[in-house]
């Protein structure tokens, strides 16, 4: 992996139109700071917007069963035969589930391409995601079967037929996949997996590839709810069911009355208020803990992670994890002399073949995922791994 030069970000436009969605208001509920710096401007490193993200195989996994049960399912909505009818000769046609899941896979990695944090792994993530191939066909056959049921659901004319008070980028069937929907009075949108109108109560579905059902998943799928009891005219108050299909056999479910989702408005509207003002702050907010920095994203430009004690690794111990250093000597063969900023220890830096010759005495080096290892002489050494991130880094402009 290549050693990137980086600075802090080096703009970022609160007053900027944005749709928020249950995720980012997640975000920014967790650590403002986090959301305002994924979507600064780095042309240190790329010339894309926001800050680049490191890929792992488990969330292309995800991407790529989302993405192929929504395929299926699209095509037997546009279907005039029976949905096992229609989802059986689209996998005949396209070879079946293994040839797809092949060919979105291939789709999901080309995107990576020019990401300088993830295009590197692109052939070791094409290896695991094949080595688990059938897993992938389980989960995606699930899914999809799961969805094929709700087409035998019936639902009057009039429902089906709804006429929209907000922008859904796609008609509205009886069974609906990727549903977009946008709310016509506040700047806040959803993407539903599965929504089915029904004649008694409309249901919302959500597919996760995780085994487990986490509290934040019903704040989603509420909020999905509520701009869906907004966008649909509805000429009767109706329940909406909400399902969380989990894993290949977890399926949650609860209810939510029409007076459930008038309640929300409030909190929903109370959220967006205060996301707005929390990343408008000239400083936004860090909240630096363990949960919130072990897979951070942008981490490594957050000089509050460093300072904190999360991202301390102190101390004369054998362990994994992430470093800053600056530059004292060149002892040679891509190895350095540091000195360690959070406790002024010196160490040495064994780079090796990573060394590209861009590092140079005085230059602050922040290291991500590396292992700190105390010699028999009591001498510090950082070793590297295959997945390792160096970044040379430097202060934003003032």
């Amino acid at each position: 992996m290549q050693i990137l030069k980086i600075k802090g970000h080096e703009s970022f436009d609160p007053n900027k139109r944005r749709n928020w969605s249950a995720s980012t208001l997640q975000e920014v509920a967790e650590c403002p700071k986090r959301y305002v710096l994924r979507r600064g401007n780095f042309p240190s490193i790329w010339r894309k917007s926001g800050f680049p993200t490191k890929s792992s195989s488990a969330q292309i996994r995800g991407i790529v069963v989302h993405a192929l049960v929504s395929k299926v399912v699209d095509f037997v909505e546009s279907s005039t035969e029976t949905p096992l009818q229609a989802a059986m000769g689209y996998l005949r046609k396209n070879g079946g589930y293994v040839e797809l899941l092949k060919a979105t896979i291939e789709v999901e990695l080309d995107k990576l391409k020019g990401n300088p944090r993830s295009e590197m792994f692109i052939d070791l993530f094409r290896k695991e995601l094949v080595s688990e191939i059938a897993s992938l066909r389980n989960q995606t056959q699930f899914f999809v079967n799961k969805s094929l049921t709700h087409f035998k659901s019936t639902v009057p004319d009039a429902v089906g037929s709804a006429n929209l008070t907000g922008s859904t980028k796609k008609k509205i069937g009886i069974v609906n996949s990727e549903f977009h929907i946008e709310d016509a009075s506040y700047p806040i949108e959803g993407f539903i997996d599965l929504l089915v109108v029904g004649d008694q109560r409309d249901r919302i579905l959500d597919f996760k590839t995780s085994k487990d059902i986490h509290p934040e998943y019903w704040e989603q799928l509420k909020l999905y709810a509520w701009l869906w009891s907004r966008c649909a005219e509805n000429q009767f108050p109706k329940e909406t069911e909400l399902s969380i299909v989990a894993g290949i056999g977890t399926i949650e479910t609860i209810s939510l009355t029409h007076e459930d989702l008038l309640s929300l408005e409030r909190d929903i509207s109370a959220k967006i208020t205060e996301s707005d003002q929390l990343i408008s702050l000239k400083e936004p907010m860090a909240i630096p803990t363990a949960e919130n920095c072990k897979f951070c994203a942008v981490k490594v430009v957050c000089d509050d992670y460093w300072e904190s004690s999360v991202g301390s690794n102190a101390g004369k111990t054998d362990s994994w994890g992430d470093l800053r250093v600056r530059i004292t000597s060149d002892l040679g063969g891509g190895n350095w002399k540091v000195t360690f900023l959070d406790t002024g220890e010196i160490g040495m830096l064994l780079l090796g073949e990573r060394d590209d010759g861009s590092i140079s005495v005085d230059a602050e080096v922040r290291l991500l995922g590396v292992f700190k290892k105390v010699t028999e002489d009591d001498e510090i050494c950082i070793r590297l791994s295959q997945s390792s991130e160096i970044f040379l880094y430097s202060p934003p402009r003032k």
